[in-house]
């Protein structure tokens, strides 16, 4: 039903205040932000070793690092 789509559609989409906080803990950063791009870089590579597919790791994971990356990239005014 359209109330069961709307449901799972919530738990599987944050909020924008919420999208960033989440972005940040999958890097295990600050929900705030108060990290620099240096320290979200080092955890970007980190986190993507492990995820990458070309390494054994999860595809759909590291498209969900990218798009984080991507979020908290935009949101913090940072180039890639």
């Amino acid at each position: 039903s359209a109330d069961t789509q709307d449901d799972a559609r919530q738990e599987t989409e944050p909020a924008p205040a919420d999208a960033f906080a989440a972005a940040a803990a999958l890097f295990g950063l600050a929900a705030d932000g108060s990290f620099t791009n240096a320290e979200f870089k080092t955890a970007y590579r980190k986190r993507m070793k492990e995820a990458h597919p070309d390494l054994s790791g999860d595809a759909a994971l590291a498209t969900k690092l990218n798009e984080a990356r991507d979020l908290i990239n935009a949101r913090k005014g940072w180039k890639r």
